[in-house]
């Protein structure tokens, strides 16, 4: 038995959107959606990469 507040998964977007839904609203992502998220997130990491080589003056990450 629970005592506590319900069990709530906390959904993330490659863009770094997030929200809470639970257990009985969510599903797996499809192997498309999941491509979709890779790629999206890499693209975010790749530019937050650059923004930080332009702002140290760096040529290393």
């Amino acid at each position: 038995m629970s005592v506590g507040p319900p069990l709530r998964y906390v959904l993330v977007t490659a863009t770094g959107y997030e929200w809470r839904a639970l257990p009985d609203d969510v599903r797996p992502a499809t192997a498309e959606e999941r491509d979709e998220y890779d790629a999206a997130l890499e693209h975010r990491l790749r530019g937050l990469r650059d923004l930080g080589l332009r702002l140290t003056g760096s040529r290393r990450a």
